[in-house]
């Protein structure tokens, strides 16, 4: 089953019954713990509303119903930000691992195929450091005539120029007779 696919799951899951998405996602004691406020929440919701309004006054009985949906809505919520979370660990761990297999690569001398373990990271390339740096290493390696396009966008994206040692000149330096 993929990521999106268990997502999807989970959040079904977790509109039809709070917290239980949270439990699909590996989160089993915030998800019980969600599932179990929300359903003493609404337990006491039917009695007061339903069965005994009577023994309820209506400003108690608002209260319980605001809290009721109170605790439903901060169960979705909390499943987004678990999925969140999640979703930005696999993207971290995603990267983690092209980077170092593309380094492999390189130390190996074999540009190309660094270059295609990069290309899983495209999505990535126009705001990260790391990845524009090392596309722009290979492409230089491999002669590549987008690598001058390259080392712009690394110098676009280091404004404190912690590359710039690496990044080729824009300008062929002046003749000194010139």
């Amino acid at each position: 089953m993929t990521h999106q696919h268990t997502a999807r799951l989970a959040a079904v899951a977790n509109l039809l019954a709070p917290g239980a998405g949270v439990i699909l996602l590996g989160h089993v004691l915030s998800g019980l713990s969600i599932g179990l406020v929300f359903a003493a929440l609404a337990n006491l919701t039917v009695c007061a509303v339903l069965l005994f309004p009577d023994d309820f006054s209506a400003a108690a009985a608002a209260t319980i119903v605001a809290l009721t949906a109170a605790s439903y809505l901060a169960a979705q919520a909390w499943m987004d930000v678990i999925h969140r979370r999640q979703r930005r660990q696999r993207l971290l761990d995603e990267r983690r691992e092209a980077l170092a297999a593309a380094h492999e690569r390189m130390q190996a001398g074999d540009y190309a195929a660094a270059l295609d373990e990069l290309r899983r990271l495209e999505h990535a390339l126009e705001h990260d450091i790391l990845i524009a740096y090392r596309t722009a290493q290979i492409l230089t390696h491999l002669g590549d005539p987008s690598a001058a396009a390259a080392w712009r966008r690394v110098r676009q994206l280091d404004p404190h120029h912690v590359f710039r040692a690496d990044c080729p000149s824009e300008t062929p330096p002046r003749d000194r007779d010139g």
